[in-house]
This record gives C-alpha cells, structure tokens and sequence, in this order.
C-alpha cells in the first residue's frame, strides 16, 4: 500500500492537527483567532489615529502664528507618546513604510529644533557669575546640555517605536542636521577661532552636544524593564485605563471615584493659580503649579471620556437605564465642555509660560528693585512681580526722584505696571546701560527721560506672550501719544519685527521727544551700572 511520504512543514502538520479536532472545538479556536485578530487591528488603527493627530498638530503648529496652536506645540508630545506605546514591541522590530519613514524624520526632527530652542529659552537665565572669564563662558554648555537631556528623553523612545530599526540612522540625520544648520558659522569661521579659540570650542559644543546625546540614547537604550515589580504595576495601572478608555468599567463608579475627583482637583489648581500668584514667582512654585495643572486637566479629560463612553454602554440595558444615561451625559457635557474649552485654550498656553519662567527662575529672581537715596534701581527681566515691586518700593520711599532702568524687556503688562507707577507718582527716569523692549514703556512714562552717554534704548513691535496677551498697538500709540512722542517715531519702532531690535540714536530719540535730556560724559570708557547711577545721582538738582 502507498503511503503518503512524511513532512517536516509545521504548517501542515497544523492542518492535520486540526482536522481532527471536534467541530465546536473548532469554532471556539477560530472565535479566538477572530478576536486577536480584531484586537491587533484596533491596537493599529489605535496607532495610527495618535500618529495622525500627532501630524494634524504639528501642521497647526507650524502655518498658524500667534495662536493657541503656536503656542502649545509640546501638546505634539501627547499623541506622539500614545502610538509609540500603542505599538506591541514586534512592530518595532518591523521597518516601516517609506511614506511612514519620511514623516516621522519631518515630525521629529521639527520636534528636536523647537524642543531644543525651547529649552535653550527657558534656560537663558543659567548664568555663572565669575571673574574668570571660561568660568562665564561655560553657562552656554550648561544650556545646551540640559536641552540635548531634554530632547533625548522626549524623543528616544518614540523614535525607537515608531522608526523601529531605523531609529538610530534618523537620529544620526536629524542630529547632522541641527549640528549643520546652527554650527555651520562657527566652523566656517576660520578668523573667529585665531582669535577666540576657547569661546569657539564651547559654542561648536553647544551645537554639537545636543545631536550627540540624541544619537547616544537611540544607540544604547534598549528599552529594558528597571524591576519586575515595576513592570507588573505598570502592566496592570495600563490594563486598568485600558477598561476606563474602553467605558467597560460601571458608570457609577466612573462617574463618583473618577470624575468628580479629577474635577475638584482641576477647580483647585485653577483658583490656587489666580489666588495665590506669588507662587508663580519662584522656580519651585512655578514647577508645582504646571505639573498639578496639567496631571488635572489630562485626567479630567481622561475621565470625561470614560465615563461618557460608560453611559453610553449603560444605555443599552433598559428604556429606564437610557434615560439616566443621558440625563448622566447632559450633565457631564455641561460641567465639561466649558472646563476643557477654557483650560485648552487659556490655561494650557499660560501654564507653557509658566514652566518656561520657572525654568528661568532656578538660579534665582531674574529681577532686583533697589532703593538708593533718591534713586530706584529696577535691573533684570521684565517678569511677574516686579511691577508690584516697583510700586511699593515707590510707596515705602517717598524721597524717591528718579527710576534708573537697566533690563533686556520681558512681559510687557508689567512694563505697562511700572510705567502706570511712574506717571502716577510724576517721576523721572533714567538709563544705566541698556533699557529694550518693555522696559523702554517704562523709560517713555517719566516726567524728565534722561540719557546718558554710552547708553542704548531699544524698540521693537509688540511681541504676544501668549496668544491671548495683552498687545494692542492702539493703546501703544495712544500712549506714547500722550507722552509727546512724535507719531513716526513710534510708525518706525512698530515696524520692526519683534524678533529683532532697533537702537535709534541720540539724535534721533531727542528729536522724537523720547529723550527730554543727555547728560555729559564724564568717563571714557562704557560705564558699569554703579558709575551710571552715580552720574544720574550727579546730575539730577539736590
């Protein structure tokens, strides 16, 4: 008798395996297989939806200026992160798609330009104070070393999920780049490094470093659990908002044990922040404040979701049952709906500057209002609080004649503060060294404005803090109006971009009306802030 010779084919031998079973066993095999299928299906579509949000913001971000969009770009981070840890770690063993490879190297590489230029920004107070001079030069790679940090921790792992084994040469072109783009100067500049070699060495490495660590992270981090005990409570909080996400857990409970806590927790921060605004005048305050808002305002939403998707899978039980389930949902859309409106379009925006101002604030208060004699010395950064400063100083000291100015600008609703206090209390001011931006309002407001030599005032257009500040170019020209400042000086001051300056000279300030008086000089060289104020003391009547 013929026998059939014998196969090694797993697949076949699958088949034989199968054909023996009973036909129920059968159906409950292939139910299984249509359910895991289904699910790998919707873990994709999971996927791709966060990636696609992801582009859709970042699109936003990118055409719309000066908007809640420009504003909250770091948002990209929320769907970026979801299809990164939506993607079982088989697919990042996978290539991906060539359309799929070419988007991802435009998303994150427009994520590591603006994360760096961000973090150089909230780090640009990070100063070492030194008479040496290297000593001072190495504030820049400390910058840049805690935004090449900043960007590796936010990246690595989703372009290692999503790029899968091309995450390390993506991280090597988006690293060359960003080390081609903003290093390109220094080393084509062959007379600068005879010159300034050691200066040179710290900007190449501040170009350079943040790429590096980039590359570094996408190279050697594998992704490897710390502990098992970790990995298991990670595993079963992710199943846990996994059945919340779903609305599989009791509406009820979502309702009281979710809902409702994420919404007193959201009113609370939102009034702590109105109430209590001195907080958000250190580092530390100001951490507090973005991390409990924004931990609030995720989860709320998280629970609105869920417990909307909840009721409505209650509605199914009974006519009863609907009915309480959208009484349920009327209600969860009228405390919501305005709540997550108002949060994402207003408290996010503001909670971004509030991170970036505390980040600025760690080596400490990034202004100073001194009271010396008959002079009130207000140097540093324009930010919250020093408005305040100025008019209880002003207040506390009333022999206080002349407000001597040295600062780089900042928020211009406390520009405007300072300026109020000044015209109110018929002061004059002064420069020291340098006044730009806002604090040029303040300058504007005094009865006799006072030039001294060596010294520059600064103009620019009205730059938004956010996209809902403060910066009505109306109100600008009605006050310099009222200043008697000549109408196009003030035209020419709002032409220039806000991202630029422009110094006008002595001549052209006095004949504006800017400057009502100049004073002679009396040291040769650029006089340091003391000799300033000296000179202003000597120059003002007794």
């Amino acid at each position: 008798m013929y026998k059939l010779p014998r196969t090694n084919n797993p697949d076949d031998q699958r088949q034989k395996a199968a054909d023996k079973l009973p036909g129920r066993l059968k159906f409950k095999i292939a139910s299984r297989f249509a359910a895991s299928e289904l699910t790998i299906a919707r873990i994709a579509i999971e996927r791709n939806s966060f990636w696609l949000a992801a582009i859709i913001y970042a699109i936003l971000a990118c055409t719309i200026r000066d908007s809640v969009f420009s504003d909250t770009w770091w948002l990209v981070y929320v769907p970026l992160w979801a299809a990164a840890f939506s993607a079982r770690r088989a697919d990042s063993e996978q290539r991906p798609s060539v359309m799929m490879t070419i988007t991802a190297l435009i998303l994150f590489a427009w994520l590591f330009f603006v994360t760096q230029s961000a973090a150089l920004e909230a780090s640009g107070t990070w100063r070492i104070d030194s008479n040496v001079g290297w000593l001072r030069a190495l504030s820049l790679p400390l910058r840049a070393t805690f935004a090449g940090v900043v960007s590796a921790v936010l990246l690595t792992i989703p372009i290692q999920r999503i790029a899968g084994p091309n995450a390390l040469y993506m991280a090597c072109v988006i690293g060359s780049m960003y080390a081609v783009a903003k290093g390109y100067d220094i080393v084509s500049s062959v007379s600068l490094w005879s010159k300034h070699a050691y200066a040179n060495v710290f900007f190449l490495y501040a170009k350079v470093a943040p790429p590096l660590f980039l590359i570094a992270a996408c190279r050697f981090y594998k992704g490897l659990p710390l502990s098992r005990a970790f990995v298991a409570t990670a595993a079963r909080l992710g199943d846990w908002c996994r059945l919340l996400w779903m609305g599989q857990v009791n509406a009820a409970s979502v309702f009281f044990g979710v809902f409702c806590p994420t919404l007193a927790l959201l009113l609370v921060a939102m009034y702590e922040r109105n109430k209590h605004l001195d907080w958000l005048m250190s580092a530390t305050g100001s951490s507090i404040y973005a991390l409990t808002f924004v931990i609030a305002f995720v989860t709320f939403a998280f629970a609105v979701i869920s417990v909307w998707r909840s009721l409505a899978r209650f509605k199914r039980h009974n006519i009863l049952a609907a009915n309480v389930s959208e009484l349920g949902q009327i209600i969860v859309a009228v405390i919501a709906a305005p709540l997550l409106i108002y949060g994402a379009l207003y408290e996010l925006p503001d909670t971004a500057e509030t991170v970036r101002n505390g980040l600025r604030l760690v080596p400490g208060r990034a202004w100073q209002v001194v009271v010396d004699g008959n002079l009130l010395r207000v140097s540093g950064e324009f930010t919250l609080g020093i408005g305040k400063a100025v008019e209880s100083a002003i207040v506390s000291n009333p022999g206080i004649r002349v407000v001597v100015l040295e600062s780089p600008g900042g928020d211009i609703a406390e520009g405007y503060r300072i300026a109020r206090a000044v015209k109110l209390h018929d002061l004059s001011t002064a420069v020291s060294h340098q006044c730009e931006s806002a604090c040029t309002d303040a300058f504007v407001a005094g009865r006799e404005r006072i030039l001294i030599p060596h010294t520059r005032l600064g103009f620019h257009a009205c730059r938004q803090r956010v996209w809902y500040s403060e910066c009505n170019d109306r109100e600008y020209e009605a006050f310099m109006s009222e200043r008697g400042i000549d109408p196009r000086f003030v035209q020419k001051a709002m032409a220039v971009p806000a991202s630029s300056m422009w110094f006008p000279t002595v001549d052209e300030l006095t004949a504006a009306h800017v400057v009502t008086r100049t004073t002679k000089p009396i040291f040769d060289s650029v006089p340091t802030n003391g000799q300033a104020d000296t000179r202003v003391a000597a120059t003002l009547p007794q």
